[in-house]
């Protein structure tokens, strides 16, 4: 999957920005998200609804643990009112 960035008006969202795009990943797809916000969340246009929808694949060898969501991550968030959807799909999905 990706990371996309969506800008939400009159209850549709549209795409603008895909990120990670082919990375299932969940820590690398957040630490992007990160990365992004960084450099773009001076340059996003206010008074919109916003979604960051990391879409990811768990892991085999997963027994516990996972990417930590910063506060400094979860503040960027609310001051551009981005919501985090987690999208979770098995590699049997058809994505």
């Amino acid at each position: 999957m990706s990371l996309y960035i969506r800008k939400v008006t009159n209850g549709s969202s549209e795409t603008y920005a895909v990120l990670a795009k082919g990375s299932w990943n969940l820590r690398s797809l957040i630490a992007e998200l990160e990365v992004w916000l960084d450099s773009e969340a001076d340059t996003l246009p206010s008074g919109f609804k916003w979604i960051a929808d990391v879409g990811f694949s768990p892991r085999v060898d997963a027994c516990g643990g996972g990417p930590i969501l910063k506060v400094e991550l979860m503040q960027k968030c609310v001051d551009l009112n981005i919501e985090i959807y987690l999208s979770e799909y098995t590699e049997d999905d058809d994505i």
